[in-house]
């Protein structure tokens, strides 16, 4: 369907009606090809690099607790322990 707004005039099947289905053929693929990348290949690429260390770490026998990543060195205590953690109010 053509509508010609100058000459006004309405037609069918006419040239620029053909260039109307190649525009909407490639937004609507163009559409379902950005929400593909947006729901599925978006997260799965953020989340790739977690899943690939427990992979190889659970190839390499590692715990995947992060005990690994240290080392020898100790992780430090962010939260203090025993009675630190709540000091008493003087009395």
């Amino acid at each position: 369907l053509n509508v010609d707004f100058l000459h006004r005039t309405v037609g069918i099947g006419s040239m620029t009606s053909a260039w109307w289905v190649h525009l909407s053929t490639a937004m609507v693929f163009g559409l379902a090809f950005a929400t593909i990348l947006t729901l599925v290949f978006c997260p799965v690429m953020l989340s790739a690099p977690t899943v690939w260390k427990q992979g190889w770490r659970r190839w390499r026998g590692t715990p995947d607790d992060g005990s690994a990543d240290q080392g020898e060195r100790s992780k430090p205590a962010l939260v203090p322990k025993g009675d630190e953690a709540y000091p008493q109010a003087a009395e």
